[in-house]
């Protein structure tokens, strides 16, 4: 029984951990991306910049882009 409780612990760490490394580097830069889409785009039908500049500082800025 003790062994069987330690498995599921063992289990539970290492879900926990896959699912963290998968919000990391997928759904998050995901969502960083699409939100400086957004941006951009919206700058850049006011006229401020352009939309690969704005993109670009942007990316760089949440760390996506060296």
């Amino acid at each position: 029984m003790q062994k069987l409780k330690q498995y599921w612990v063992i289990i539970l760490l290492i879900v926990v951990i896959l699912g963290g490394l998968f919000y990391w580097f997928e759904l998050r830069p995901a969502k960083i991306i699409s939100d400086c889409s957004s941006i951009a785009r919206s700058n850049a039908k006011l006229g401020y910049e352009s939309f690969a500049s704005v993109y670009d500082d942007c990316l760089m800025a949440n760390g996506i882009k060296p």
